[in-house]
């Protein structure tokens, strides 16, 4: 968003695709962008963006004209939610994280007092 070369049509679309993308959800639908794309692979980046969005259950209906025609009221409600669902993930895979590396943890903290005690015998 901050490569002033870049024209906004393709700072809107490589912007959503990178927030499904890192939303980690399977959307099962191609979504890179490169800068170098033609018109049509955007229009097709864009169309797949809409349907990552349908399976995603975005509350905000966003229709590909309105990407294309640069709709920005329409497109922040879309960007909103998906900087929410975003941190949201990122916060369950923390904490999903973090409960795998305790479990770990104290797992292997187990076998070393077991050891230890053996030793001590």
């Amino acid at each position: 968003a901050r490569i002033p070369t870049l024209p906004p049509f393709d700072k809107m679309l490589g912007g959503l695709a990178w927030c499904i993308t890192a939303s980690n959800v399977d959307v099962d639908v191609d979504l890179h962008f490169d800068e170098e794309m033609t018109l049509g692979q955007k229009i097709k980046l864009g169309e797949n963006v809409i349907a990552a969005l349908r399976k995603m259950e975005c509350p905000c209906q966003l229709q590909p004209h309105q990407l294309q025609g640069l709709d920005f009221q329409a497109l922040f409600l879309v960007f909103q939610w998906l900087v929410k669902h975003v941190l949201s993930r990122r916060e369950e895979l923390a904490a999903k994280t973090r409960r795998f590396a305790e479990m770990k943890f104290k797992a292997s903290d187990h076998e070393l007092q077991e050891e230890k005690e053996e030793r001590e015998k």
